[in-house]
């Protein structure tokens, strides 16, 4: 599933990204970390870096709820 797919109507209070190392998590790492909540999410078919792709995700999120604005506030 998307990013998009996943992420709620309206903005969460917080966000919590885990970004599995170059060559992605095991099966055991995304299961433990599902069993704990954790919703697994793409982006894509970007090949990005582990330093990036936590940063890249964010403002994914952030733009998606309109966060992107002066003062990074979606209310207005």
């Amino acid at each position: 599933r998307g990013l998009r797919d996943v992420m709620p109507a309206g903005p969460p209070p917080s966000v919590g990204l885990v970004v599995g190392p170059e060559g992605g998590l095991s099966c055991d790492e995304a299961r433990f970390l599902e069993d704990r909540g954790a919703v697994r999410a793409s982006m894509g078919d970007l090949i990005l870096r582990t330093e990036s792709a936590g940063p890249h995700a964010a403002m994914l999120i952030r733009y998606h709820y309109g966060l992107l604005k002066p003062g990074g506030d979606a209310r207005g």
